[in-house]
């Protein structure tokens, strides 16, 4: 086979692979262009393939099946732990500072969770301060968040809200969606834990032995198109996702994490430092 037909052959394969992302990944069907520019940026086949398998095996929360999570993790607060509107307040990790995805989770459980029980507004909060002033009535504390990629985060508010309380608190924690990794780090550090989808990382839990290394071979290399700065931002600090997550999450209810791999969401080339279109912008 001469190298023109294998060459078209390529072309057709990978384009035939993109036509079909659309019907395992519905977010992707308006996205072709964004996915043909990142595949140009891939100088092997075996990045191309990896960047076409990571598409693949995102996990996608549409607005229906965020509603379900919330369902989910509103029986999880009311029947499995048993959590009473007397006693227990729901607060968004995000304490406040700024209008996130864990607010959102706040508000949008509110619904949920007056359908099992006589749960009123002042048992939500997006402020961990507001939280802290009402533990003498609301002792007990579900912290939710959107997304959890290290739990860092998440342990950060938890000593927080144990300096600052004046008398005991029990804390749970309640999660649309996590990294394994994250869970199993919260876990020892709260009360009950749940999370109602849990992720392991693209690459290093995914491939093993040779196909493994030759994976994060592709990735590496790929990172090296990305400029090394955006703004006050390192990609250093975000090669493989934030602290090497290797996440693989988006949801039309939310903001992509920092935590996916940057290939995905990091706007400038290295060299030019032209913006670039992007499968999964961040805000």
């Amino acid at each position: 086979m001469n190298e023109d037909r294998l060459a078209h052959r390529i072309e057709r394969e990978i384009f035939e692979k993109v036509f079909n992302l659309s019907k395992e990944q519905p977010w992707l069907s308006d996205k072709s262009s964004e996915i043909m520019e990142l595949l140009e940026l891939c100088q092997t086949a075996r990045q191309q393939e990896l960047v076409l398998d990571l598409l693949n095996r995102f996990h996608y929360v549409s607005d229906a099946k965020h509603r379900a999570d919330l369902r989910s993790l509103a029986a999880t607060i009311a029947d499995d732990w048993k959590c009473d509107p007397s006693d227990t307040q729901v607060v968004a990790l995000s304490g406040g500072e700024l209008a996130d995805s864990s607010s959102m989770v706040a508000y949008g459980i509110k619904t949920e969770l007056a359908k099992l029980g006589s749960w009123k507004t002042h048992n939500f909060s997006d402020s961990l301060s507001l939280a802290i002033s009402n533990l003498s009535n609301l002792p007990n504390i579900v912290i939710v968040d959107e997304f959890a990629g290290t739990g860092n985060a998440v342990k950060k508010k938890i000593e927080y809200l144990h300096a600052e309380a004046k008398s005991t608190v029990r804390i749970r924690v309640g999660l649309l969606t996590a990294m394994e990794s994250a869970t199993i780090f919260i876990n020892p550090l709260v009360v009950e834990t749940y999370c109602v989808n849990s992720l392991r990382k693209g690459i290093s839990d995914h491939y093993t032995g040779k196909e493994l290394s030759e994976a994060v071979t592709a990735m590496t290399e790929l990172e090296k198109c990305l400029a090394r700065r955006n703004g006050k931002k390192k990609l250093r600090d975000y090669e493989f996702g934030y602290e090497r997550s290797e996440s693989l999450h988006y949801s039309d209810a939310a903001n992509p994490p920092n935590n996916n791999f940057p290939i995905f969401w990091w706007p400038k080339l290295t060299g030019t430092g032209n913006l670039r279109r992007l499968i999964a912008p961040r805000i």
